[in-house]
């Protein structure tokens, strides 16, 4: 309680300050009764009575320089919307760069037009709108320190012309499509940027250096919005989806399973008031989300996979801290799918084991109070469920793999001065019957001085598994000092994780039970020499030690290199050395971290080049080695991926990518209580292709294609004894017919066409096809080609989903 009434003295204590006191702004023109047609024309007599952002500065490649060409920036505002007008002009506008591409997607070969907006001066998060020149838009969250939010997506207009001065953007954002604080006269922080393409410049009206700290903390004002009242912000988003799948037996079985569903559900949005917004989904579909990239996984760890789920990513920023939201538990592999197998009994199979967990609902509430703090409400809900065994009489049974389980996570997350913040948190994860429970209880600060050029931040955690018996609690802690701004940066980072630290209910982590030690220093030349336009260079020392037993486990440096040219063709160098043998307490499996497996002195360098995407043909590779301390022992691998541009609506990009492992050493498996390590061959093949055609602004489809193929092959075997020796062993890996019983040819391949048409505003017509075969019956001793011709004969699975969603928003029904 001490520590926790220390936290709230200190948040009760600040205010929040901007440490930028040359901050330019604007002022936008309020319009009564005129009409403003949003056809990129700019023809309104309104745009002449509006003040100009002008004046821009490059900030992408070189910060400071001036741009190669004009840009003025008009706002106009009414009681409905805010209008953006941009005159982008251009001498030679048959250079101007009009690639499509998928809305959201701003990786086009394209001139670009940004706003940026936050809204509550918190520094933390903002709003981008953004408009390509070939008229598709772009809309995202972005925060100072995660990723940005595609998914995040709401309802406004745009229009795009070209003509022989340039090209003009109009665009009406609607107070719908925003959150603000409820007050007589707004202030906003705003910029505005310009990617001219054929150049690889971007400029900004408020100069924006990225050695002085990130862009939400270099904003422009947006003053004297008045007496603007928030509409009531409710959207309703039904959607009605069919669904025909198709399983096939393969060549052993060569008959087809049909079976179509029609199926519906809702996802609702509400804006409480101005700061919070209440998300719901209901019956949720994400037919049209992308495939996993599946991989076959020797490791002692699980894979963790990307979130694609839009509604698991928008507005989610609040609970992305220090992993213990990771949201593809939710919905994800109930969690004693891998133990069917085991239930068998004698003439019994596995007819059905469903490889997600049904998610009946999810609700979030998020959103920031005028005062700076940001409160976010995470619940969702998963029905029971349970595989199906069949004996050979037909008799099936069921296994339950999942109970009913309720995910909870609230957290209150402070802004302080000069972009700090401090925050508390909980997560809970509560199971129907004797299924063990899990709670996290977490809490955080970040503190930066006004200048913003030094940080200080620390975290600490207690996890709790609720057994039916006992209870289990354990614990984490870190704090680290960085410099965050100038050419030089870098910090020094302590992080403790208690052997029983215990997150992955909710959360995700690979390797409790270490403390590690780290430093790491950077160097960014924005300015460049010669035929450089930019230069970076990093290294980095880490220093590991278990938890319990308190044993020396790891330590290494890692270096890079990225050198950008003018000619905006990109290299780099990375790379690794482990000057000492590495002792791996993980990998052997041992509960109690009494054994490890020596990991020898290694050298890892890796090298890529990645050529000018403004070509019609370019090209990403890379090649890297990693050489052991011991005979035979080495891996490389090779990655080549060449894209073509076919036309501003046609692309592809063939993905290539090869790695050898030889002598690799690892587990193999438990034989009696006998810890059996393997040294063994393993190669790992990925093809894929990524295609898109692009109609028009509202009208795509994208196609995905992905083969993975792996391959291991053991050569010896040993014993891994009390005393993590390895010593002679009995176990030859071959059964009793002449099998073996290790070594493995696995297949996965994933094909995901998607076509994507908005009829209306936030409404989708989606048409997806999705196949999926990853569990082909191949020989171990098939080469690739072998292997690739019999996925042909491979049981598959085959998906085809007809999907409408039509958004419906209250603001604009009132004025139906």
């Amino acid at each position: 309680m001490k520590v926790f009434s220390t936290w709230m003295a200190i948040i009760s204590s600040v205010t929040f300050i901007f440490a930028n006191d040359e901050i330019r702004s604007i002022r936008p023109f309020r319009i009564s009764g005129e009409m403003v047609m949003i056809d990129g024309k700019l023809t309104e007599d309104v745009w002449n009575k509006a003040e100009t952002a002008t004046d821009f500065v490059n900030f992408d490649p070189v910060p400071g320089e001036m741009p190669q060409e004009k840009t003025e920036v008009k706002v106009l505002y009414d009681d409905e919307a805010i209008y953006i007008g941009a005159y982008l002009w251009d001498k030679n506008p048959e250079g101007i760069l009009t690639e499509y591409s998928l809305r959201d997607d701003d990786r086009s070969n394209t001139d670009q037009f940004t706003m940026i907006l936050d809204t509550y001066q918190g520094q933390q998060s903002g709003m981008i709108f953004a408009v390509m020149a070939s008229g598709v838009q772009y809309d995202a969250q972005v925060f100072i320190d995660q990723p940005d939010d595609k998914n995040w997506d709401v309802v406004w207009e745009s229009k795009v012309l070209i003509n022989h001065d340039g090209w003009f953007v109009e665009m009406k954002i609607p107070y719908s499509a925003l959150r603000f604080p409820e007050k007589e006269i707004q202030s906003w922080n705003i910029n505005f940027a310009r990617e001219i393409r054929r150049y690889r410049t971007e400029c900004a009206w408020h100069e924006y250096n990225p050695q002085k700290g990130p862009l939400l903390q270099q904003l422009g004002r947006l003053e004297g919005i008045e007496n603007i009242k928030p509409p009531t912000r409710l959207s309703l988003t039904p959607y009605v989806a069919n669904v025909l799948r198709q399983d096939y037996g393969g060549q052993s079985n060569p008959s087809s399973t049909w079976t179509n569903e029609i199926g519906g559900g809702l996802d609702l949005k509400y804006g409480i008031n101005q700061a919070f917004t209440l998300d719901m989904t209901l019956v949720p579909d994400f037919s049209e989300v992308q495939s996993d990239n599946a991989v076959l996984n020797l490791g002692p760890f699980e894979v963790a996979f990307e979130e694609n789920r839009p509604f698991f990513t928008e507005g989610t920023e609040l609970f992305n801290k220090n992993n213990l939201f990771y949201s593809r538990r939710v919905g994800g592999l109930p969690i004693f799918h891998h133990k069917v197998r085991d239930q068998l009994k004698e003439g019994e199979m596995i007819k059905e084991n469903p490889k997600v967990s049904q998610l009946i609902n999810a609700t979030k509430l998020t959103g920031r109070t005028k005062g700076g703090l940001g409160i976010g409400l995470f619940n969702a809900i998963e029905g029971t469920t349970e595989a199906i065994i069949e004996d050979e009489n037909g008799k099936t049974r069921t296994y339950q793999t999942a109970p009913a389980t309720n995910y909870n996570m609230v957290i209150f997350d402070q802004l302080l001065a000069n972009g700090g913040n401090a925050y508390v948190m909980n997560t809970n994860v509560w199971r129907a019957g004797d299924v063990y429970d899990a709670n996290v209880s977490a809490g955080g600060f970040q503190l930066k001085n006004k200048a913003q050029s030094y940080s200080l931040s620390g975290f600490g955690a207690l996890s709790q598994i609720y057994n039916v018996t006992d209870t289990d609690i354990g614990h984490a802690y870190n704090i680290s000092l960085n410099r965050i701004a100038g050419n030089w940066t870098g910090g020094l980072r302590m992080n403790v994780e208690s052997d029983n630290y215990e997150v992955n209910d909710m959360g995700l982590i690979f390797s409790a039970n270490e403390r590690t030690f780290s430093g790491n220093i950077n160097y960014q030349d924005f300015d460049g020499f010669g035929d450089f336009a930019t230069i970076n260079a990093d290294v980095s020392v880490t220093y590991s030690r278990l938890y319990r037993p308190d044993v020396f486990q790891d330590f290494g440096i890692n270096y890079g290199t990225f050198w950008l040219m003018r000619s905006f063709n990109a290299f780099g160098l990375q790379g690794r050395y482990e000057p000492v043998d590495t002792y791996d307490y993980f990998d052997p499996r041992t509960p109690d971290f009494s054994r490890y497996l020596l990991y020898p002195r290694n050298f890892y360098i890796q090298g890529w080049i990645s050529t000018d995407y403004r070509r019609t043909f370019a090209v990403d590779a890379r090649i890297g080695s990693r050489w052991f301390n011991s005979n035979g022992r080495k891996t490389t691998m090779i990655e080549f991926e060449p894209r073509i541009r076919f036309s501003d609506r046609f692309n592809v990009i063939f993905g290539i990518t090869q790695e050898i492992l030889d002598n690799d050493r690892g587990y193999a498996r438990n034989e009696d209580g006998a810890i059996i390590i393997g040294d063994r061959d393993r190669t790992i093949l990925v093809n894929s292709i990524n295609t898109r055609y692009i109609f028009n602004e509202n009208l795509g489809v994208a196609l995905r294609v992905r083969h993975y193929w792996s391959k291991v092959e053991y050569l010896r075997y040993y014993e891994l004894d009390e005393n993590s020796e390895l010593i002679s062993t009995s176990y030859s890996g071959i059964d009793s017919k002449g099998n073996s019983l290790d070594n493995v040819s696995q297949s996965f391949f994933n094909l995901d066409c998607v076509l994507r048409w908005r009829f209306a505003p936030g409404s989708d017509l989606l048409f997806t096809w999705k196949t999926a075969i990853d569990d082909a019956d191949i020989l171990v001793d098939q080469n690739y080609w072998d292997e690739s011709r019999s996925l042909t004969r491979a049981p598959l699975r085959n998906s085809f989903t007809l999907k409408v969603l039509y958004y419906l928003d209250w603001a604009r029904m009132v004025n139906w």
